[in-house]
């Protein structure tokens, strides 16, 4: 079954190694097919990495988009959590969930996960910086 994607001016989809930019008017196409893909809207920028949630985050996208196996990137995404888990104990439920997807060899998922970490995180934060207020 194809998926249909539908693109905004100039917005841009990421599939495996490659990016596709839209022009100056809307689109609407089906892909078939098994590639790994990331809307732009959705995409995490290394220059935008500025927590270690987000690093975790950017390490699982790439992974995900380069059709890694869950054994490489169990491997790689481990130590960030083990760091995250250290620094934000509170966050435990939110890196395990990330952990199995990445075990389960569902990265995709994972990558989900990791967005609703980053988000925790940030609320996290705000609630810190509010009560140093």
């Amino acid at each position: 079954m194809a998926l249909r994607i539908e693109l905004k001016p100039f917005e841009e989809l990421f599939i495996s190694h490659s990016v596709i930019t839209n022009g100056p008017s809307r689109i609407a196409f089906a892909v078939s097919g098994t590639s790994p893909l990331v809307r732009g809207r959705d995409y995490l920028r290394r220059e935008d990495v500025d927590t270690i949630c987000r690093e975790l985050q950017f390490a699982i996208q790439a992974l995900y988009l380069e059709g890694a196996d869950g054994a490489t990137a169990l491997s790689k995404v481990e130590p960030l959590a083990g760091e995250i888990l250290k620094r934000l104990p509170v966050l435990s439920p939110h890196i395990s969930e990330v952990v199995a997807q990445v075990d389960a060899g569902d990265l995709f998922k994972a990558l989900k996960a990791s967005r609703t970490l980053v988000a925790r995180e940030g609320e996290i934060h705000s609630l810190v910086s509010a009560e140093a207020l």
